[in-house]
């Protein structure tokens, strides 16, 4: 309890104040220098790059539902949630085959 009392308060403290002046001016530069599309594309792709189970596509939905309305963000990201398994599903199913043919010739 005597660490996570402080945890908490330095969490809710220095969470808005990383928002405030990290975050958001960072993503006023990405709005000012990129077209909505490009945007897109850079949430799609970096959503897809992110397959892992573990390692969280927040950033890339935190991006999207700020420029985008909420609607758009959820769609893109479950394109690149359907991509990122397509890209699986064809590297598990072909390039494994391949695998097992190169490692029995060596």
């Amino acid at each position: 309890a005597a660490i996570i009392a402080p945890s908490l308060y330095l969490f809710a403290w220095g969470f808005p104040k990383l928002v405030d002046h990290v975050i958001m001016p960072v993503i006023e530069v990405i709005e000012r220098s990129l077209t909505k599309t490009e945007i897109g594309v850079i949430v799609v792709i970096g959503a897809t790059l992110l397959p892992i189970p573990l390692l969280t596509k927040l950033p890339p939905i935190w991006l999207a539902a700020i420029v985008f309305d909420f609607w758009s963000a959820f769609i893109q990201i479950e394109i690149a949630a359907v991509l990122s398994i397509i890209t699986f599903w064809i590297g598990k199913r072909w390039l494994q085959r391949y695998a097992r043919r190169f490692l029995r010739r060596y």
